[in-house]
């Protein structure tokens, strides 16, 4: 069976992946569907995991106090290994809109 990890932080990244992350546990039969956020914008970010009704399996809660987008960016990208392999999950796909100059966006792999 497939195993696949989401990965978001935002209440922008989580609108453009509620779509796919529903479409994965409409496959639940073939596909293991995994989420992560980040904890970017906490607030907004609960309430459309609210709404479309997302439970995340992984939270990394990285931001803290006057961190600089360049410290924001090391978190979320070491956040992302670590829970990619503690998922054991093959292929990720990633929504990062706040680092897109920094970070591909959206960004999938396989490992």
């Amino acid at each position: 069976m497939l195993k696949v990890l989401s990965i978001f932080g935002t209440r922008p990244e989580a609108i453009k992946m509620a779509p796919v992350i529903q479409a994965l546990e409409r496959r639940s039969d073939l596909v293991v569907s995994r989420v992560c956020v980040t904890g970017q914008h906490r607030q907004m970010l609960d309430q459309v995991l609210q709404i479309f009704q997302i439970r995340p399996d992984y939270d990394l809660d990285l931001i803290e106090a006057s961190q600089s987008p360049a410290q924001v960016a090391a978190a979320v990208l070491s956040g992302e290994i670590g829970t990619s392999r503690q998922s054991r999950c093959s292929p990720y796909a990633v929504e990062r809109e706040r680092q897109r100059n920094q970070l591909s966006s959206p960004r999938f792999g396989y490992r």
